[in-house]
């Protein structure tokens, strides 16, 4: 059957930018089982890709997130995945059970299972009722939720292919008559055993990806095949056939990815994947080899082709992907890799240089200013600061009634706690500073939640990690679990640990970063309840506010993996100016200093909805013997959201001072490790201070 003409035949998400390493996308499989074509999608560069199942079984191949589709609540956080432009693929395998032919098949003398469909009734006899009713609507219900979910595929221009048997009752049903009436796509027959299957299973895909119609592939009977029925073990053998063969899962991924790169993602062979600035690559730049994971400098082929199954191969190459196995032959194309020479792999070795004098493994931003200060004079670079802060205060001036408006449509509580703040000069110099976290400020702004989708801001890598569960079954769970995390919330053992905890809780209150107590009666509906407990930490303890077990960090969806400069950043920087120094046969004189900011978190407030209902902490009152219980007003330490939040934040202000006033420094968590010129040292101070004052 021909594609509808509405269905796009390649990718087209108007947010997709395809030149963006392949890594950066991920696929879904939905009903996934054991996850094998999750796990061959993953090993060819598509690592964030997940699958999605109700059932785990015993032995994953990959990462499945546990959703139940007849949750309308778990739909809605599937939907949202598949809208994000790094979706490019869904696969849906939904279960065959109840819309098996083989049930028609009735051996004597032998228990056969119950006849649940025909061809006259695919939807379900007439008749049933109990278990084997239930059985039969909750599919029914699952293949109207499949169609659903690739209606929204179309809508979101996203890839998407759905399997079962090939004469599966499934195809006949209500939902999907209607849906393959109304968006035809292609279609494509295959038998197993032409993929590594001892059984001679026949199955049917129906999706929208041009190069999957090349996995048709027909069993010629030339071949013995497992007999179907019941093992020795009384396990029914189709039940085994359920996981797809390793061979159709690699060939599933290899056409996938064929299609990407004809339809212009950068997809580099053979492994699809760049070189990151990771913590291998940064001990490399300063001379600690690493024993595994440094991504190869040189690339395995110099390019790739693609050729007729029935050229000959080309000289000094590998093939890197297997030719269809379908009865038409004369058009298949298959991906060669060309090995480079000897000679042309030593040229390029070359031309890069020994990994430990690359300075490209650390960010761009801190080899610029190394360039830039080594181009400087002392007096210049001096001169050139004083100019930028001196535009940064005329800038403050000039905004400062926008700033006043800003704050005057907050609420009371975000206005108090950035008051300080001068949130559109910070705007309007990150902008300057080509940041690409464009909506940092205005987030910051209306504050940060701590549960759902998290947003983006663009300068981290691509890590989708899905919710456990959805916020709505968080408001459920917290209703019912209120009065039992109360009692949860007990001496630790440690009489001075339980006292220092409880002071330390009190000074929040104090200080405003805490309201209260607060009578449990008091929280609203919905509202999540947190367990406070102390980390002794040199000489005082840290409260830690436990998210993970109140369920707010489960109802959490994050699409990037917020990261920070560790020392290995620190450390490439010295060895980075230290070698410029040496090539421009000079000497320098570095000194650093750590700049930790005060109550980093407490400066950032809640989003009005999450101070609502996510704000409220149990922590045990030695004094009085039991829990009492608070209401944050800022980020609370714990939250997945607040780190990946304060992390967006750190990020922008190294950006500021590396971009703006091109500082050497490098961004430590809620610390900031400045690396000066020992002759420029106090007045790169005098900067830093300025920094941070002027933008409050």
């Amino acid at each position: 059957m021909g594609p509808d003409e509405s269905v796009r035949s390649n990718l087209s998400k108007p947010d997709i930018a395809k030149d963006r390493p392949i890594q950066e996308f991920f696929c879904i499989e939905i009903f996934a089982g054991t996850g094998r074509l999750t796990a061959a999608l993953k090993s060819l560069g598509l690592r964030n890709s997940f699958g999605v199942d109700l059932k785990l079984p015993p032995k994953l191949q990959s990462p499945i997130v546990k959703y139940d589709l007849l949750n309308s609540e778990h739909v809605d956080i599937v939907k949202s995945l598949i809208a994000k432009p790094e979706c490019i693929f869904v696969h849906f395998a939904p279960p065959c059970g109840t819309s098996s032919r083989a049930r028609l098949i009735q051996r004597r003398g032998r228990y056969n299972p119950p006849i649940l469909r025909t061809e006259t009734h695919p939807n379900g006899i007439p008749g049933l009722s109990g278990t084997l009713l239930a059985r039969v609507l909750a599919a029914n219900a699952l293949y109207a939720v499949t169609c659903d979910l690739v209606k929204w595929c179309i809508e979101h221009d996203t890839y998407f292919a759905v399997e079962n048997p090939g004469r599966s009752f499934m195809w006949d049903t209500d939902p999907f008559r209607d849906i393959l009436q109304a968006h035809p796509c292609h279609q494509v027959m295959f038998h197993h055993c032409r993929y590594g299957s001892s059984r001679r299973k026949l199955t049917r895909f129906w999706h929208n990806i041009p190069t999957f119609q090349t996995l048709e592939a027909y069993c010629q009977n030339d071949h013995a095949h497992e007999p179907w029925g019941q093992n020795p073990n009384g396990h029914w053998n189709t039940a085994e056939e359920t996981a797809y063969p390793w061979d159709l899962c690699r060939s599933m991924g290899a056409k996938l990815l064929l299609q990407l790169q004809q339809d212009g993602f950068k997809c580099s062979a053979p492994v699809f994947a760049l070189q990151e600035a990771s913590l291998n690559t940064l001990r490399a730049a300063t001379d600690l080899q690493p024993r595994r994971g440094l991504p190869p400098m040189v690339s395995e082929f110099k390019a790739v082709l693609q050729c007729s199954n029935t050229d000959p191969k080309p000289p000094n190459s590998r093939p890197l992907s297997t030719p269809s196995q379908g009865t038409d032959t004369s058009a298949q194309l298959v991906s060669f890799g060309i090995h480079r020479t000897p000679e042309e792999f030593v040229s390029e070795a070359l031309l890069l240089g020994h990994p430990t004098r690359i300075h490209s493994m650390f960010p761009d931003e801190m080899r610029e200013v190394v360039s830039h200060v080594f181009d400087k004079s002392g007096g210049t670079l001096a001169a050139e600061r004083t100019e930028e802060i001196k535009r940064w205060i005329q800038l403050a001036a000039e905004l400062s009634p926008a700033e006043k408006e800003l704050k005057s449509q907050m609420s009371c509580r975000r206005r108090e706690i950035l008051q300080g703040k001068r949130l559109l000069l910070m705007e309007r110099l990150l902008r300057d500073a080509g940041h690409s976290d464009f909506d940092l400020i205005k987030d910051l702004t209306e504050g940060f939640d701590l549960t759902g989708m998290l947003p983006e801001s663009k300068v981290f890598s691509k890590n989708v990690r899905p919710a456990a569960i959805s916020c709505q079954e968080l408001r459920k769970v917290a209703d019912l679990s209120r009065e039992g995390m109360v009692q949860t919330v007990k001496p630790s053992g440690d009489a001075e640990l339980d006292r220092q905890l409880y002071e330390a809780t009190m000074k929040e209150v104090q200080k405003g970063f805490l309201v209260g107590p607060v009578h449990l009666t008091d929280l609203p509906a919905g509202a999540t309840l947190t367990r406070r407990f102390g980390v002794k930490q040199k000489n005082k303890t840290r409260p830690i506010d436990d998210y993970k077990a109140s369920l707010v960090n489960a109802s959490v969806t994050q699409t990037e993996s917020a990261t920070v400069h560790t020392m290995d950043h620190i450390a490439a920087l010295v060895a980075c100016v230290l070698r410029e120094a040496e090539a421009r046969n000079s000497r320098v004189d570095l000194k650093a200093k750590t700049w930790d900011l005060a109550h980093a978190y407490k400066q950032v407030p809640l989003s009005d909805a999450a101070y609502a209902v996510d704000s409220f902490l149990a922590v045990y009152n030695p004094t009085m013997g039991k829990a009492e219980i608070f209401q944050q007003r800022v980020l609370p330490f714990g939250s997945i959201a607040s780190v990946t939040a304060f992390l967006r934040i750190s990020h922008a202000l190294w950006k500021l001072g590396s971009k703006l006033l091109h500082l050497l420094w490098s961004s430590y968590f809620d610390d900031f490790f400045s690396i000066t010129e020992a002759a420029l040292s106090k007045h790169s101070e005098m900067i830093i201070v300025s920094f941070f004052s002027i933008l409050g």
